[in-house]
């Protein structure tokens, strides 16, 4: 099959048809690609586009489809000194639960 290579707002307008159309069911971003190649259309970085749409687009993110989010290499893990202690997250998680005579026992 032949395909038309389209770009510019051309590309984004067709990727929001086969997304949002009548035809279209906010399905995720393969299928929303794989509508594009059935339309007749093809651009270099359909894939990309389709998935950065289906990121952005309100109605997908509301029905909770799973979409994972890959961090970029400047976004780091946070050190040690930054994250509070297992022991710290432990006693906010079960302080509510600990009665007030054994709050007095606990060693800090």
């Amino acid at each position: 099959m032949i395909r038309r290579c389209v770009h510019g707002q051309e590309a984004v307008d067709i990727l929001t048809a086969c997304h949002n159309g009548p035809t279209g069911g906010h399905q995720g971003a393969n299928y929303t690609a794989k509508k594009v190649f059935d339309s007749g259309f093809y651009w270099p970085t359909v894939y990309r586009d389709a998935h950065d749409l289906v990121i952005r687009c309100d109605a997908c993110q509301r029905q909770g489809k799973d979409i994972k989010v890959k961090k970029s290499k400047n976004e780091q893990k946070p050190t040690r000194n930054e994250d509070t202690s297992t022991r710290e997250r432990y006693e906010e998680r079960y302080q509510s639960r600990i009665s007030p005579t054994q709050k007095k026992r606990t060693k800090v």
